[in-house]
């Protein structure tokens, strides 16, 4: 939450105005004629309301959940090691003029010509990587960077060249030895380049092509996988679901697990939330089995995105247990964060604060306990009781401040930084309160206001602020006609 305080000139001037009058305020609780003063300018307390703003999970995986998509390149890169091999264009030319010179249709000129196809194949899968790889480094640094300057794009133009060479060796292989027993690994290869040259139509076409010549295939699997992702980028999630539990029945597939993922996607967006989970945990299960990098990739992956199911089914205490036995601890402050927002963006504040409360019983060291206090105070404020508000901001500095045990566990900037937001937050409620109480000339507001800048200067009776603390509180206790103790606020601010 952004907190917006008092403009510093615009308090000065203030302060210097009132000051002008300092001796006829010694006098109020004198004067019956000032005491009558029903002319009073009040102080313009500046601040700007905040409101809540909604989580905006978007539902949709890829191009939402809160990260970005599982690409069908990055799907495909974790199947091989991030490699480039030296020299490989000097190979490639070398494996091309060997096959020149060998006789037409004969098995080693097939050989050398299989052998440059894979070579671009490898190339392509590499180069297609590592443009990747560049691009999420060039966006997190923008993104880290304040998002200025232009946004970086996605350059994929090495990449596409060496799919077109895929595409094309493919083609011509195929022509000249139509039945070769590689047909069917050459025929997907194909397919893959014209789905990463974005010609996805005539991709899913080869992709259905494939499943009917080599049923039997290995890569029939990877062909159903594929046609999954087709249908599930347009949203098509039924037929998606269709092609992904058919890739299923590959099981020696490399894109088994990775099926079993988009599945539970599938059904997240489809509203099936019962399915979805199911399907995560299925792919966990899976990747414990693999035991290896790609295995590892896809529990992260499935763990990260059960978060998002348990959320929607709104099971506390299971999705708790299920991440803990996992290996997940990490994974429980995120799901206790995404519902406590949830039930926030419903309305449901009492719902959400009891969840916040629950991560804090549980992780009470993590650096989202501090942001769980926040947000607990913000939701008590929305629901209009004051005086837990005035507790909770009392509890923040305490429990999360310089010398509590949370600030002993967590990294100096964050301690840092949690410690400049108690302070602001402690000040903008007592201005936001006392702003309103002006609007609605309310005297228990006023009272609320007077208790949210007491509160701030028994934690903070040095900060910059104070003058303008006490200012207000003068202002409060004018208006309210006890001018004595309005006097008593201005004389301190000499």
């Amino acid at each position: 939450m952004n907190f917006f305080l008092i403009d510093r000139n615009m308090k000065s001037t203030l302060i210097s105005k009132f000051k002008m009058s300092i001796a006829a305020v010694f006098l109020f609780s004198f004067s019956n004629a000032l005491a009558k003063d029903t002319d009073h300018q009040q102080v313009s307390v500046q601040v700007k309301q905040e409101k809540r703003e909604k989580s905006g999970i978007n539902t949709k995986a890829g191009d939402g959940a809160g990260r970005p998509r599982l690409s069908t390149a990055e799907i495909y890169a974790v199947e091989i090691e991030k490699k480039l091999v030296e020299g490989i264009d000097k190979t490639i030319a070398y494996l091309n003029k060997t096959a020149k010179s060998l006789p037409k249709k004969s098995g080693a000129r097939l050989e050398m010509l299989t052998r440059v196809h894979n070579l671009h194949m490898e190339q392509a899968v590499y180069v297609a990587s590592d443009e990747y790889r560049r691009y999420e480094q060039l966006w997190g640094a923008w993104n880290k960077g304040g998002r200025k300057g232009r946004e970086p794009k996605l350059d994929q133009a090495r990449s596409r060249l060496h799919w077109q060479k895929v595409s094309s060796t493919g083609r011509n292989i195929l022509r000249e030895f139509p039945k070769n027993k590689g047909a069917d690994v050459i025929n997907f290869n194909q397919a893959l380049s014209l789905s990463f040259l974005g010609q996805e139509k005539n991709a899913a076409r080869a992709f259905t092509q494939l499943i009917q010549k080599f049923p039997n295939s290995p890569v029939a699997g990877d062909a159903y996988f594929s046609l999954g992702d087709y249908y599930f980028d347009r949203n098509d999630f039924r037929n998606a679901v269709n092609n992904f539990k058919l890739a299923l029945k590959y099981r020696k597939s490399k894109r088994y697990g990775w099926a079993l993922f988009k599945l539970g996607w599938c059904y997240y967006n489809l509203g099936k939330y019962r399915e979805s989970l199911k399907f995560w945990k299925n792919t966990v299960s899976h990747s414990k089995r693999l035991g290896d990098k790609t295995g590892l990739k896809l529990k992260e992956e499935a763990m990260r995105d059960l978060v998002y199911a348990y959320a929607e089914l709104k099971e506390v205490e299971s999705a708790i247990s299920y991440f803990r036995a996992n290996g997940g601890q990490r994974y429980i402050g995120q799901f206790l964060t995404l519902l406590a927002e949830t039930f926030a963006d419903q309305g449901a504040f009492k719902r959400s604060i009891k969840v916040w409360e629950r991560l804090q019983s549980i992780i009470p060291r993590d650096p989202s306990a501090a942001i769980a206090q926040n947000e607990i105070i913000s939701l008590y404020f929305e629901l209009n009781d004051l005086n837990t508000v005035w507790r909770e901001l009392n509890a923040y500095y305490t429990n999360y401040g310089r010398k509590s045990g949370w600030a002993v566990a967590n990294e100096k900037k964050l301690v840092l930084e949690t410690q400049v937001e108690i302070q602001k937050a402690m000040l903008y409620y007592a201005k936001v309160v006392h702003k309103n109480a002006q609007k609605r000339n309310n005297n228990s507001l006023y009272e609320h206001a007077v208790k949210g800048y007491r509160l701030y200067l028994s934690k903070y009776p040095k900060s910059r602020e104070v003058a303008e603390v006490k200012f207000n509180l003068a202002d409060i206790k004018f208006h309210q006609k006890e001018f004595r103790q309005s006097g008593v606020f201005i004389s301190k601010l000499q």
